[in-house]
C-alpha cells in the first residue's frame, strides 16, 4: 500500500523536479554567458585604455578609437541579449511541453482528489411562537400601605 502512494507521489512531484532541474541549468547558462560578456567587456576596456594613452595619438585616431570600441561593445551586448532571450524562450518552451504533458497524464487525473459534493439542502427550521409576556410583577410601591 505503501509502495503505491509513493510511486504515485513520486509520479506526481516528476514535472516539479524537472522544471527545478531546466531552471538550474539556465540559470547556470545565464550566469556563464555574462561572466563572459563582462570579461570581453573589462579586456576590450583595458585595450580601449592603451590605445588612448599613446603619447602622440591625433583627434582622427581618437575618434576611430573610441568608434571601434562603442561599436563592439554595441555588438556584444546585442549578442549576448539575444542569446540569453533565446535561452530563456527555450526553457519556457520545455516547462510549457512538461506541464501540458503531466496534465495529460491518466496518473495525474488519477490523483487529483474528487470535486466534493455540494450539502445537502437542509429545511428551514419551524418558527418557533413568541413566548407570552409574563404577568407584571407588582411593583413595591404598591405593596406598602398608604398612611
Amino acid at each position: 500500500m505503501y509502495e503505491k502512494v509513493f510511486e504515485q507521489a513520486e509520479s506526481f512531484f516528476k514535472p516539479m523536479t524537472e522544471i527545478f532541474e531546466l531552471n538550474a541549468e539556465a540559470l547556470d547558462n545565464l550566469r556563464v554567458k555574462q561572466a563572459d560578456l563582462v570579461n570581453e567587456v573589462l579586456v576590450d576596456s583595458i585595450e580601449y585604455a592603451r590605445g588612448l594613452s599613446k603619447p602622440n595619438i591625433d583627434i582622427d585616431s581618437f575618434v576611430e578609437t573610441q568608434q571601434a570600441y562603442w561599436e563592439g561593445l554595441r555588438s556584444k551586448l546585442t549578442t549576448n541579449a539575444q542569446d540569453s532571450y533565446e535561452l530563456i524562450s527555450d526553457v519556457q518552451g520545455k516547462v510549457g511541453e512538461l506541464l501540458q504533458g503531466a496534465f495529460d497524464t491518466q496518473e495525474l487525473a488519477a490523483l487529483t482528489p474528487a470535486k466534493p459534493k455540494a450539502p445537502a439542502k437542509k429545511k428551514p427550521a419551524a418558527k418557533k411562537a413568541a413566548p407570552k409576556a409574563a404577568p407584571k410583577a407588582a411593583s413595591p410601591e404598591s405593596e406598602q400601605p398608604e398612611d
